[in-house]
């Protein structure tokens, strides 16, 4: 569950969690609609991987699929847009899909920094059944509040230095190369004031 994951993460890579929001993909194609969807570049090989998977994804979230004719510029819906971020089986494999879910995020951002405040009690007034998190509603009501202060930083993937491989008995793999190398590159990038030793 989310504290298993929080405690193992905070106990690996030394950081100090406290708090956490885990979404599905029915709540994540919410939120996209809520919002209008977001505008998102795709590739001719995404497209067409997003096509095959997007059944999927609509049926597990409860709404319609739509399919791309080809790469391109689109508007996409709450499915497309979560069976974009899921997309791996292409150039690039895990690498290239955790950037696309950084995609996702950084358009969701950009179009949350720009609605009013009542759509943004409606996102969570319709989501918050469907989470796991931390947070009561009334904290969650409170930040939102602030939403069109907030700034989107840097992102990156973990670990930093690694390696990749696919082994018959467990799949394909990322390797750190590195475990305390990377842990220290982390905290520089998530704490770039901090001199602490690890």
């Amino acid at each position: 569950g989310p504290e298993g994951a929080i405690n193992m993460l905070n106990e690996n890579l030394d950081l100090d969690i406290q708090d956490y929001v885990t979404v599905d993909f029915k709540a994540m194609a919410d939120v996209v609609d809520l919002l209008g969807g977001i505008e998102i570049s795709v590739t001719d090989a995404e497209a067409e991987a997003l096509n095959k998977y997007i059944k999927e994804t609509a049926r597990v979230a409860g709404k319609e699929a739509h399919t791309l004719s080809k790469g391109g510029t689109y508007i996409l819906d709450g499915p497309q847009a979560v069976t974009y971020a899921r997309l791996r089986k292409l150039e690039g494999g895990d690498y290239k899909r955790t950037e696309r879910q950084r995609v996702v995020i950084k358009a969701l951002f950009g179009k949350i920094k720009k609605i009013d405040l009542k759509t943004i009690n409606s996102i969570i007034d319709t989501v918050f059944p469907q989470i796991s998190t931390s947070f009561e509603l009334k904290e969650l009501l409170a930040l939102a509040k602030s939403v069109t202060e907030y700034k989107l930083g840097d992102s990156a993937g973990f670990p930093f230095d690694k390696t990749d491989g696919s082994f018959t008995s467990a799949g394909s793999v990322v390797v750190a190369l590195g475990h305390a190398e990377n842990v220290q590159q982390l905290h520089k990038f998530l704490y770039p004031k901090e001199e602490k030793e690890i």
